[in-house]
């Protein structure tokens, strides 16, 4: 969590050189985003919890199952959170308005982006959901160098250099910024997925 939390604080900065107005759209929707994603370390750390309980009785198999009801309990929270971007997205945007004021240029360019990136947070939540709950597992069974390594790797070597290359080479937009987080999110929620299923986890000692 700290080297994601590191690589999100510096995308933030990194995003305040495409203007203000993309940095306070930025700020606002991961803002925004926190109701979503602070639930999510607590099920990350409740499906740890609970698989490293059943690892430690050599029953593996439960653990397995609790780690896949973890994940769709996960995945119809994101239902419901996410559906409230879809549908409310102008809602969510105005209670960041200066004093309530909707009527100012520079927060209109805010909140058009804001709308739309809102709809990306949407999708990668879903991702994250799958992310967080097999890294917890994964935490739980003490697989914890395999975590290490894909969140260094996955984050500062692929996220960071890749928004700056799309930032700074390629002069992209926020959105496409945004879409490009989006995807990198899906990968790293299918490398740690695919890291549980292939059940190295269970040869783990750790007693």
């Amino acid at each position: 969590c700290f080297l994601e939390v590191g690589a999100f604080t510096l995308f933030c900065f990194i995003m305040g050189s495409l203007g203000m107005e993309a940095l306070a759209a930025t700020t606002i929707v991961l803002s925004i985003n926190n109701l979503s994603f602070l639930p999510l370390l607590g099920m990350m750390d409740a499906t740890g919890i609970k698989a490293g309980q059943y690892i430690g009785r050599n029953d593996t198999a439960t653990a397995e199952k609790i780690a896949y009801r973890a994940w769709v309990m996960a995945l119809a929270y994101m239902v419901c959170a996410c559906s409230v971007y879809v549908l409310l997205p102008s809602w969510l945007m105005s209670n960041f308005a200066p004093g309530g004021d909707m009527s100012s240029a520079s927060f209109q360019t805010i909140f058009e982006t804001g709308r739309q990136l809102l709809l990306c947070a949407a999708v990668f939540n879903f991702f994250d959901a799958t992310k967080f709950i097999f890294m917890g597992a994964l935490r739980g069974a003490g697989d914890t160098k395999a975590i290490l390594a894909i969140g260094a790797g996955m984050n500062w070597l692929v996220l960071i250099p890749g928004v700056l290359i799309l930032i700074k080479g390629l002069h992209a937009s926020i959105l496409s910024v945004w879409i490009f987080v989006t995807v990198f999110i899906l990968l790293e929620a299918s490398v740690f997925f695919g890291r549980f299923k292939s059940g190295r986890w269970k040869k783990i000692d750790m007693i």
